[in-house]
């Protein structure tokens, strides 16, 4: 049958055909086969990816002293309008804690040398206060003689005055002092500051020192020597820087040290009668511009420092605060630009990652195409091949027959 079959399409298809066809076919076959081995080759090359290049950010920016000088001129030309300032919200209070410790003695000789600069005899070290009756003092009498528990509800005590040892005990317990040894380190650093003042500041500046708050003894001790440098920049005549960086430490604990111990270095650089004019401005603008970042407005305000022969003693706030707003204001733009840069980049990048996963999905694609064209060009040359040797063998077959034949007839 696969005799009868092959003899058929040879007389029929083959010898009907030209060869030329044939090798047309196998041209053709061929020529798949190369372009699937180039696409092949092709597609296991690695795409390109595009480079994105991030635009420059603006400069830095800078106020000139005569930007500044400007402003002043120019607020010297319309009135004075009041400035809008942050207040801060208020410190609560904690409650009190007490403890005993072998450096008892140590502690209680500290404890006599500040009574000694602040003598009890003149100063309120214990509070003072009254009782107060909602219901009335006989109602309370009433409860209490017939021995009611709920006696002390009809009566509660208003202090009137805190003294100094319940404010101690509050800096204890807020600061987490325990020991004795801890107790009487955070009074020797008070005890370093308030000796420096005339007796009846003492009282006062000592509960001022009291506001400022810490986690830590340790902490207490340090908060109180960047207070005592910015004495010997104020004086001791008068008391107010002290309630002023005191209160902006307590209100600020990650930052408080850090810009006290700047004021205490730059504020040389000020005439002494506006040295405090100028911390407040530096404490208000804190406040108003770069709240939880003291670190850039101490890099500005060393810019400032730079020009500062460039002004007037007496201009100094106005010049300060004056220069602070342009800063802020200039900074912020550039800081818009900044972003849109970034904003740009990131853009930038994640089309280039698309663009790059997408010609990776494409090379995918091609492989697979260029395998299907060398899988089909060796397929059909192959099947091509198998029918033509086969119809080869045919017809060497069918020549042999021709001539046992031919040799019978002739014997």
């Amino acid at each position: 049958m696969l005799k009868n079959l092959l003899q058929k399409i040879e007389e029929k298809y083959v010898f009907n055909i030209s060869h030329y066809f044939w090798h047309i076919f196998v041209v053709a076959a061929s020529l798949a086969l190369i372009g699937g081995v180039l696409i092949l080759l092709w597609s296991i090359i690695p795409p390109g990816k595009d480079n994105v290049t991030k635009a420059e950010y603006p400069p830095v920016v800078q106020v000139g002293a005569q930007e500044v000088l400007a402003v002043l001129k120019k607020m010297e030309e319309k009135p004075v309008q009041t400035k809008v300032t942050y207040t801060p919200p208020p410190i609560s209070e904690t409650k009190t804690i007490s403890s005993a410790d072998s450096n008892e003695i140590f502690y209680n000789q500290s404890l006599d040398s500040l009574k000694r600069l602040i003598p009890p005899s003149k100063y309120s070290w214990e509070s003072s206060g009254y009782w107060y009756y909602p219901y009335g003092e006989r109602s309370y009498q009433y409860y209490r003689d017939r021995g009611y528990s709920q006696a002390s509800q009809y009566r509660s005590w208003i202090v009137r005055e805190t003294g100094i040892n319940e404010k101690l005990n509050e800096v204890y317990s807020n600061s987490n002092a325990t020991a004795f040894n801890q107790k009487k380190m955070i009074i020797d650093s008070y005890i370093d500051i308030i000796r420096r003042f005339e007796e009846n500041k003492r009282a006062s500046l000592l509960k001022n020192l009291f506001n400022y708050r810490s986690s830590s003894p340790s902490e207490t001790v340090e908060n109180m020597k960047v207070i005592q440098g910015s004495i010997n920049n104020f004086g001791t005549e008068k008391t107010d820087y002290i309630i002023s960086l005191t209160t902006f430490g307590s209100r600020n604990p990650n930052e408080g040290r850090t810009f006290i111990s700047y004021v205490n270095k730059i504020i040389p650089s000020f005439s002494s009668e506006f040295r405090l004019d100028v911390l407040k401005s530096m404490i208000n603008s804190f406040y108003n511009y770069f709240n939880n970042r003291v670190n850039q407005q101490i890099e500005i305000t060393d810019l400032f420092v730079k020009d500062l022969n460039n002004y007037k003693p007496e201009q100094y706030v106005n010049a300060l605060d004056s220069y602070y707003k342009l800063m802020v204001e200039k900074n912020y733009q550039r800081q818009r630009k900044i972003n849109e840069i970034d904003e740009d980049y990131s853009r930038a990048i994640a089309k280039a990652n698309a663009d790059y996963e997408m010609a990776q999905i494409e090379k995918v694609g091609l492989r697979f195409n260029g395998l299907y064209a060398i899988g089909g060009a060796i397929s059909f040359i192959a099947v091509l091949a198998l029918i033509l040797v086969m119809l080869s063998i045919q017809r060497y077959v069918k020549r042999i027959d021709e001539n046992l034949n031919s040799d019978n007839k002739t014997v």
